[in-house]
Order: structure tokens, then C-alpha cells, then sequence
């Protein structure tokens, strides 16, 4: 091998090694920055413990809507499933893409909002009433749903609850069922009174999306009882 070859191939290769190394970087990089997001909202949101009052058991937040809304005004509720790391604002645009890559914020992000199907009612009032978010491969946003919520694989305890908080009230909502489809979701569901679909992409068994449906349980003020 002639020495411009081997000069040739320690080029391309290191080429490859620092694109590699600058695409890590980016992706860690964008990863910090949502979780530093995440937080600064959450931070925001939550009341401090001694001005929340007494609560429903079920009712493990207080959400500060006018702090929230005063830095967006398309957020317009918080979901929060305990014992997963589920735990957002939700936000509603005038279309399904600006939250695909904005935070709940609308600040530019990898991971993106969860978010309200722009169509629908925002008091959740709706026949069923859809809600989006990224399966983040580090399990933010709705990468762990599948974890949660597999109907062939209930967990140990059961299924957990779907708490939706807004302005207006909290609601507790049941696990119905959960599918994987190809198909677009809001053309392939029956239409039920006081269902909630969470969806997410889905990367495994070349099905294009998971779904969670979950049936309106309890509904209470948004301050407790």
C-alpha cells in the first residue's frame, strides 16, 4: 500500500471519527438541554408544598396555571401518571406540528411538547380527546408508556392511573386498553364519551404508532376536594 493510500485512509477515517463524535455530542447536548427545560417548567408549575391544600389521595399535584400561562398561553393543562417519569405540561397549537419541536415553552426542542390534537375542545369535554408526544429513546415525554400500559402485560399493582390537571378541574382517568396500528388513529377509533387516547411513535414489530385509551373515572376541583 503507497503511502498517499495509508495518508488517504487515516484521513477518512478520522473525518468519520470527529462527524461521529460531533453527532454524540449533539445528541447528548440536546438531550441535557430538554431535561434542564423540563425542569425549569416543572419547577414553575408546582406550588410550593405548603400552599397546596388537602387533596384527593389520587391528586399528587397543584399546578400553577397563571405562572405557566404567563410564559405560554397554549398551555392549557399538566399530565402526570404516577410511578413513570410521565410528568408535562400539555400545550395545544393551532396545528399538531409547532410541538413536535418546540417545548411546552414554544422554545426549539429535540423532544418536543406533549400535546392536545389542535382540533380538539381544551376541557377535555370531547368524545375522545387525543393527546401527542415523542417516544423519546430515554424514555422522556411518552417513551415509557410501552412500559406501563402493554395490555398482554399488565404490571405488578395494575395499570396506573391517568391524572389530567387543568384550569377548570383534575380529572382521574382508567385504563381501557392499548394497541399498536399503522393506520392514522383518529380514523381508526370508535368515538366514545369521556375517553382519553395518549399516543406516541412506536419503533418495534413495524407498527407506526401505540396508543393508550383511558375512560373518565373521577372528576374534582382543581384545588381538592
Amino acid at each position: 500500500m503507497s503511502k498517499a493510500i495509508r495518508i488517504t485512509l487515516l484521513v477518512v477515517s478520522l473525518t468519520v471519527m470527529v462527524i461521529s463524535a460531533w453527532q454524540l455530542g449533539t445528541i447528548l447536548w440536546n438531550r441535557y438541554m430538554d431535561q434542564m427545560a423540563n425542569e425549569e417548567i416543572a419547577e414553575i408549575a408546582y406550588y410550593p408544598s405548603e400552599d397546596i391544600p388537602e387533596l384527593e389521595p389520587w391528586q399528587t399535584r397543584r399546578i400553577n396555571f397563571t405562572a405557566l400561562q404567563e410564559r405560554n398561553p397554549e398551555i392549557i393543562g399538566w399530565i402526570h401518571i404516577p410511578g413513570t417519569e410521565i410528568d408535562y405540561a400539555i400545550t395545544q397549537g393551532s396545528n399538531n406540528e409547532f410541538y413536535l419541536r418546540h417545548d411546552a415553552f414554544a422554545r426549539p426542542s429535540i423532544a418536543g411538547a406533549i400535546f392536545l390534537d389542535y382540533s380538539a375542545t381544551d376541557d377535555f369535554s370531547d368524545e375522545d380527546t387525543f393527546v401527542f408526544g415523542h417516544h423519546q429513546l430515554d424514555g422522556t415525554m411518552f417513551g415509557t408508556l410501552h412500559d406501563f400500559f402493554l395490555e398482554d402485560d399488565e404490571p405488578e399493582g395494575g395499570y396506573p392511573p391517568i391524572i389530567i390537571y387543568t384550569p377548570r378541574d383534575t380529572r382521574m382517568y382508567e385504563f381501557v386498553e392499548s394497541f399498536m396500528t399503522q393506520s392514522n388513529l383518529e380514523h381508526q377509533i370508535d368515538r366514545d364519551p369521556h375517553i382519553i387516547t395518549l399516543a406516541t411513535c412506536n419503533y418495534t414489530d413495524g407498527y407506526s404508532h401505540f396508543a393508550v385509551r383511558a375512560e373518565l373515572a373521577l372528576v374534582r376541583p382543581p384545588g381538592g376536594r
